[in-house]
């Protein structure tokens, strides 16, 4: 049994936190190893199940650097993981500042590659990035596109893409709200987005998009996603939008993603996804998708047989198919059911816990060399 230490910002809405709560989920109800999990301190866990299988450390990882680093070094020293598994450039920032003797004989893994955003020369991504490349024994990807962009050494590198876990089915739960899901139903085509409330993520288009259809009774967009870091008279502008309900966090997605029509993910160039949890999710679920093209997202959604691809801020293209689907959803139906195939047959959590198994008993394997 090997002790495995993952290394995250939080548990929460964002396409990374929600894969590794999948993971954990995945391994703990195997109980082959033993799983921690540093946390930062304002975590917001989005599935109570996940603390069953973990044991858990919250560093603040805002306050000095030094005191973050000694804190992470105590921890290390005291549980002595098998496996470091840092699933966020800040998380790699500070495995890389630790005293270096703390990873001998031990497995240090990257699983901050995911976007294929490429980091501009001198960034501090871009830093990080190269010291990842340097010290860490593999880095892990949920896209191909991910691993090209930031130049992974391929002798450096693995693909695992993510897993959906169709044993937990979305069903409503008490955190739901009821009237809200019951206002939905009165519309005949919900279109919903969740994401972080970022510059990565279009809301832009997808307020343009409400707007288009503002006199059309048959629309209503939905909008979930962390806003606290907007300003206020942007946020205010979402909510002055008469057909847009802006939900902000919420922890029960696959909810909205159930009593969605069509599920939308926008996104702003250079910025481009690598396997969004959110397509994915709503795939599951059968649902319409209609995402930006580009990145890991080709590589899941294939053009109008699983799901639609767009241009960035192809306003008009995604109009066309809104008022199509309104019109005629019939012709939308094998969409849908060749999406939820997709996610069965390529992306079932199942068969992504067992690559993450092999990849582990592969690299502890080596450390013994």
């Amino acid at each position: 049994m090997a002790k495995i230490l993952f290394c995250v910002n939080s548990l929460s809405l964002g396409g990374v936190e929600r894969r590794l709560s999948q993971l954990i989920l995945g391994l703990g109800r195997l109980r082959i190893h033993t799983l921690y999990c540093i946390l930062n301190s304002n975590t917001r866990f989005i599935d109570p199940d996940v603390k069953k299988y973990a044991i858990f450390f919250i560093v603040d990882s805002n306050t000095n650097k030094e005191l973050v680093i000694k804190r992470y070094s105590d921890i290390i020293s005291d549980i002595s993981p098998d496996i470091i598994h840092c699933w966020t450039m800040r998380q790699c920032n500070i495995i890389n500042s630790i005293n270096q003797e703390l990873l001998q004989n031990r497995v240090y893994i990257c699983g901050a590659v995911n976007s294929s955003y490429v980091y501009p020369q001198g960034s501090n991504h871009k830093k990080i990035l190269d010291t990842c490349i340097e010290k860490a024994d593999i880095i892990v990807s949920n896209s191909n596109a991910g691993i090209k962009a930031k130049q992974i050494p391929v002798e450096k590198s693995i693909v695992i893409k993510n897993g959906y876990d169709f044993n937990s089915d979305c069903v409503l739960n008490k955190t739901s709200n009821i009237s809200l899901l019951n206002k939905i139903k009165h519309y005949d085509v919900c279109v919903f987005m969740a994401c972080r409330i970022c510059p990565e993520k279009d809301i832009d288009m997808f307020i343009n998009l409400a707007k288009k259809y503002e006199h059309d009774n048959r629309f209503i967009f939905v909008l979930a996603g962390d806003g606290s870091s907007c300003t206020d008279s942007f946020i205010k502008e979402i909510h002055q939008q008469n057909n847009i309900m802006y939900l902000g966090f919420q922890q029960d997605i696959g909810t909205y993603i159930n009593a969605a029509d069509i599920c939308v993910l926008l996104s702003n160039p250079p910025h481009k996804e690598g396997i969004s949890n959110f397509i994915m999710e709503s795939m599951a679920h059968g649902k319409i998708v209609i995402a930006t093209c580009g990145g890991g997202t080709n590589e899941i959604i294939k053009h109008e047989e699983n799901g639609i691809l767009i241009n960035p801020h192809d306003l008009d293209r995604i109009c066309h198919y809104l008022t199509e689907f309104a019109n005629n959803r019939q012709l939308f139906k094998n969409i849908g059911l060749n999406a939820k195939k997709t996610i069965m047959t390529e992306f079932n959590l199942n068969d992504k816990v067992k690559e993450y198994l092999l990849l582990y008993e592969k690299m502890i394997e080596k450390t013994k060399e």
